[in-house]
């Protein structure tokens, strides 16, 4: 079905998560769209509940059977209704635009991943070449606050949107990257986007401020 599943992982943020939402609700996008949130947190949270009373294209899933951002992310396009998801964190300002700037891309039959562009609020924002890797260590370097429309290697976590049919020929996100201090997920879907034979594209316009709240911060 064409619209945009939002899919925001969560966990212990809630003024955060609510401001992000506020953002979201008003999305100016010729399609519909909905919004899941996947809670992680320790108890359902009631401000957000109440937050989203009466928003019927918002759906709220408190999860207590597993842990960590690639099953959330997981769970997320395993249970979304529409044919692409944008994923994003709970702590991002963005603007009206977000949802249109990232359809615009992810029409393309060559294009599989749209990595959005990422301004960190209050961390540094490293001079690099855009979503491409460090030579001698293979590191993904980022450079998501700059400007500019073309191909990449991968994309940023915060601010990344694909095909639901494309994540299932891929198996969705690696779990095993759940474990210890295991790390890149978003960047290991999208090598193996790429494998698939798919193209990685960054739109600097489908952009978000990430505010880079403290894990667990409620209030």
């Amino acid at each position: 079905m064409t619209g945009i599943s939002i899919i925001i992982p969560t966990l212990n943020r809630t003024k955060f998560l609510k401001d992000t939402l506020d953002d979201l609700l008003v999305q100016e996008f010729e399609y519909p769209y909905e919004i899941l949130i996947v809670d992680q947190s320790t108890q359902p949270d009631e401000v957000i509940l109440k937050h989203i009373q009466g928003k019927p294209n918002v759906r709220y899933y408190h999860i207590t059977q597993f842990r960590g951002l690639p099953e959330a992310r997981n769970f997320g396009w395993q249970n979304a209704v529409y044919d692409y998801v944008l994923y994003v964190d709970d702590d991002i300002q963005c603007q009206s635009n977000l949802l249109s700037e990232h359809y615009k891309y992810l029409t393309n039959p060559e294009i599989g991943i749209v990595a959005g562009g990422i301004t960190e609020a209050y961390k540094g924002n490293q001079d690099c070449k855009v979503g491409k890797f460090k030579t001698s260590s293979a590191t993904p370097l980022r450079g998501f606050h700059k400007k500019g429309a073309f191909e990449v290697d991968h994309g940023g976590g915060g601010n990344f949107s694909a095909k639901k049919d494309i994540l299932k020929v891929v198996n969705g996100i690696d779990e095993h990257l759940t474990k210890g201090a295991a790390l890149y997920e978003e960047t290991d879907v999208c090598l193996r986007v790429k494998k698939a034979g798919y193209k990685i594209f960054f739109n600097s316009e489908a952009h978000v401020v990430h505010l880079a709240a403290a894990q667990g911060v409620a209030e």
